[in-house]
């Protein structure tokens, strides 16, 4: 993290310069500049790092590139969708494309890369899924007409989310 430490050092030159009492040549013995550079450092120097940290506590929040992409928007009820093309990719991955019966304007394509534990293989041309929001809102469990769960499917700002990448 970069940030500036001009409003640090100001304050303390700043601090320091209030505190010090106007002195002339041969007023000051060792000992008192001695104690006199202690009460400067003493009260100068936190002054100096307050200002610093609430200069960094007032800098705003930067989220991450994923997170800005992507909104918390809780997971709405979706009509229910027809299936109409299953494809395997050449990486071996799975590829759902899905349509609202009647409307060829309402698409949807599901998407998943290779695992063992697939969840396009459970999805069959020409059933009808329905999207069941989670409780929290955090995306939609995909069920056949038969009420068996065939996959999860996040929000964005739930794919987005760390805890959502395969490591």
């Amino acid at each position: 993290m970069s940030r500036s430490f001009a409003t640090p050092a100001l304050a303390l030159i700043l601090a320091s310069s209030l505190l010090a009492p106007p002195a002339r040549a041969g007023d000051l013995n060792s000992s008192e500049t001695t104690m006199l550079i202690s009460i400067v450092f003493t009260v100068s120097v936190p002054f100096a790092a307050s200002v610093g940290l609430a200069e960094l506590s007032a800098a705003p929040f930067k989220a991450s590139a994923r997170h800005k992409a992507a909104k918390r928007v809780p997971a709405k009820p979706l009509p229910e969708m027809e299936v109409k093309a299953v494809t395997t990719t050449t990486e071996g991955g799975r590829t759902v494309q899905l349509q609202v019966p009647g409307k060829d304007d309402q698409t949807a394509t599901l998407e998943w890369p290779a695992r063992a534990d697939d969840p396009g293989a459970g999805f069959v041309v020409g059933q009808t899924v329905a999207f069941v929001p989670t409780p929290a809102g955090a995306g939609w469990n995909v069920h056949d007409a038969a009420g068996r769960q065939l996959a999860y499917v996040p929000t964005a700002y739930a794919a987005a989310d760390s805890a959502s990448t395969t490591w």
